[in-house]
């Protein structure tokens, strides 16, 4: 079964004030927190066929062992948007 490992990470937005342009972001990726409220998720397909998903809370031993891998393991890099 394949989890989400929810984080908080903070970002930066660096801006020009002269001319009102975002000239950089930053993730902070030194202070990266596990979602306390929503720690592990799984999608769910609410629609067949639409495509609407839901997520729902992964429990037990699977939820630890999805935490213990996502600690633990090695990151292949960061992806942004989704």
């Amino acid at each position: 079964m394949e989890v989400h490992v929810n984080y908080h990470v903070p970002v930066v937005a660096v801006v020009d004030t002269d001319t009102g342009e975002v000239t950089q972001v930053v993730v902070i990726d030194e202070a990266i927190e596990l979602d306390a409220g929503r720690p592990v998720t799984a999608e769910r397909t609410v629609r067949p066929g639409v495509g609407l998903l839901r997520f729902k809370d992964v429990v037990g031993a699977a939820r630890d062992r999805a935490i213990e891998a996502a600690e633990s393991g090695a990151w292949p890099g960061w992806q942004f948007g989704w």
